[in-house]
């Protein structure tokens, strides 16, 4: 049987080959196309990925697998292409395959591959976030004088707080029609599958957990190893995720802790060091840096920039907690690294998040409340100074939940069960 997946990204593995640079976003699929790569099946398993530039549109193949790309425009996420349909139908007419399996539902290429199948009984589509429940609550209770405004690059850009909005309302009119065309779905919360049934009674939901990236099943948090008082957050660039929250909950603590420091990784959008970067900055970053200075904890932050893999999980091991203050979330794969790498955990009680983490293996608060965060800070720092001990114990179970639930040849093995039943139907 042959199975052609559709992915968001020119996977590493790929730019490698075509000694391109690379993207460490959906570190996971990595992970998949790895175990893939390593394990023998009596499936033929194909990647169609999406590139931005005309010439990069080509056939080769990685590690024995046939990889074709497809033009996309990926800086407009939001737009339906019919053009995307054309291009995929002609690698389905290439590798002809039993089975298309779509990773995401965000992109314009998921619902057009799904038209130009046009078989959605043999269609499985794997839920990663939901396009809709994060549009819904995208302004993350911003305050209306914030969400009303728009800067230089705003206006420019066409890109306000309200656009941004409305940008992942039409991302999410396009999930819907995914989901409702297929009638095999993937996911791995309550949340993602309550959302999936609702949208399409019909379709057949199957549980399966994510793998993480290779480093992340190496090495593993110490005490004696961290820089005390250091806050990791793996990104904070657009509403949902939840910064303004974090550096609220800063702003209680600082006058305790004026060694605290928060580190970012990713692009800055508070950067306020040159007249480009003025320029540059969206309203949600300016909203930030107000914030940041409210609460007099502008020396306290570092926006670290693009991590690779090794840098990321260099970023997790030397910090006191990891912390996830998102306000919509289905589940953060830096969450999952994060327990990988049994380090504290205090993620907000946000979307499907419960799903993959528990207070039995970290810290939970209610999504939104600032003052809950800063006192799950406050007792994860005073648990490193006082009870050791109990903090090793929550530590410990996220390790071993982790390291069972992102088990590479276990999900590997859920996969090939999903596939064999999706195949009863030929």
């Amino acid at each position: 049987m042959k199975i052609l997946w559709v992915v968001n990204i020119m996977l590493p593995q790929i730019a490698k080959e075509l000694k391109l640079g690379y993207s460490n976003r959906e570190g996971w699929l990595s992970g998949l196309f790895n175990k893939v790569c390593e394990n023998e099946t009596e499936y033929e398993i194909a990647v169609a990925y999406p590139v931005n530039d005309e010439s990069l549109v080509n056939e080769i193949t990685v590690n024995g697998i046939k990889c074709y790309s497809f033009l996309e425009n990926l800086s407009t996420p939001w737009c339906y292409d019919t053009k995307i349909e054309s291009s995929v139908k002609d690698i389905i007419r290439k590798f002809n395959p039993d089975i298309l399996h779509i990773f995401g539902t965000e992109f314009p290429h998921s619902l057009s591959a799904a038209v130009a199948f046009n078989n959605p009984s043999m269609t499985l589509v794997g839920i990663q976030g939901v396009c809709f429940e994060i549009a819904k609550d995208y302004m993350a209770k911003l305050p209306e004088n914030v969400t009303n405004k728009a800067t230089f690059r705003d206006f420019i850009k066409k890109d306000s707080l309200k656009d941004q909005k409305k940008k992942f309302e039409l991302r999410a009119d396009n999930e819907t029609k995914l989901i409702r065309n297929v009638l095999n779905i993937t996911g791995r919360t309550t949340f993602d599958m309550e959302y999936s049934r609702k949208t399409n009674p019909s379709a057949v939901y199957f549980k399966m957990n994510e793998t993480m990236r290779d480093s992340f099943y190496c090495d593993k948090w110490e005490y004696d190893s961290q820089h005390k008082h250091t806050i990791f957050l793996g990104q904070g660039d657009y509403p949902i995720k939840g910064m303004h929250f974090l550096f609220s909950a800063a702003g209680l603590l600082v006058s305790k802790y004026p060694d605290l420091k928060i580190k970012i990784a990713g692009n800055s959008i508070i950067s306020n060091n040159s007249l480009k970067d003025k320029i540059k900055t969206p309203e949600y970053g300016a909203y930030l840096r107000k914030l940041a200075k409210k609460n007099k904890i502008e020396e306290n932050i570092k926006v670290l920039g693009p991590l690779s893999e090794e840098e990321m999980k260099s970023e997790y091991l030397s910090s006191s907690v990891y912390v996830c203050p998102s306000y919509m979330e289905n589940s953060p794969n830096t969450v999952a690294e994060a327990m990988l790498l049994g380090m504290p955990v205090i993620a907000s009680d946000a979307g499907g998040i419960k799903s993959i983490i528990s207070n039995k293996e970290g810290f939970i608060f209610e999504r939104g409340n600032a003052s809950e965060l800063a006192s799950l800070i406050e007792k994860v720092f005073s648990m490193e100074d006082d009870n050791k001990d109990e903090l090793k114990d929550i530590c410990e179970r996220a390790y071993e939940r982790a390291h069972t639930d992102y088990d590479g040849d276990r999900n590997y093995r859920r996969l090939i069960e999903i596939y064999k039943e999706i195949g009863k139907k030929i």
